[in-house]
């Protein structure tokens, strides 16, 4: 089996991951802001579908009850929008809606400006999160190599820290990931 990418779209109040193989096919999970890897350059909407079997849930086009057409929204390389339509459609009528969606991202040049500038920020937390992460784990690695008198003369010893001199290493270091992993709260 084949690599491909796949993009996080809210449908229904659930996200959903829309695997496609229509960019670098690295298993790269795309959000909106994203910079895809892959894209064509100017304006790209890619189509591509989903289906769902009768529980909501996603499912393979022989055991599905409803059909999602998905239509992604990349604009100089960015993952600016989606939208979705339930049912098949006609070549017709997906060419149709490929045009409307082509003129409205090319029209709107504020909303692409915010999606980045959003997009930016999130990305700048996240890094400020991994740093403190690693700053953390490098304290912990550190104190894990020290004898009890010289970590006695340390300004400042966290109880990680203590934790890390008296052993506990990897389960200090296991707590910092979860940490980081499970933080969603934007820094700014």
């Amino acid at each position: 089996m084949g690599m491909f990418d796949s993009f996080l779209i809210q449908h229904e109040g659930v996200e959903r991951e829309i695997p496609t193989k229509k960019f670098d096919n690295t298993l790269d999970c795309y959000q909106v802001g994203d910079v895809v890897f892959g894209a064509e350059p100017g304006i790209q909407i890619v189509h591509d579908y989903f289906y769902l079997d009768s529980e909501g849930k996603m499912t393979w086009e022989d055991e599905k009850e409803r059909e999602i057409q998905v239509f992604l929204i990349i604009r100089f390389s960015v993952f600016m929008h989606y939208c979705w339509v339930e049912g098949a459609m006609t070549d017709e009528a997906i060419e149709k809606k490929v045009s409307t969606l082509q003129l409205e991202a090319l029209a709107d040049s504020a909303k692409f400006e915010l999606i980045c500038i959003e997009s930016l920020k999130q990305k700048t937390a996240r890094i400020k999160q991994q740093s403190r992460a690693i700053q953390s784990i490098t304290g912990a690695v550190s104190a894990s190599k020290k004898t009890d008198e010289e970590l006695k003369k340390t300004f400042f010893v966290s109880e990680d820290n203590k934790r890390a001199q008296a052993g506990e290493l990897v389960e200090v270091i296991e707590e910092i990931v979860a940490d980081f992993e499970n933080d969603k709260t934007s820094w700014f």
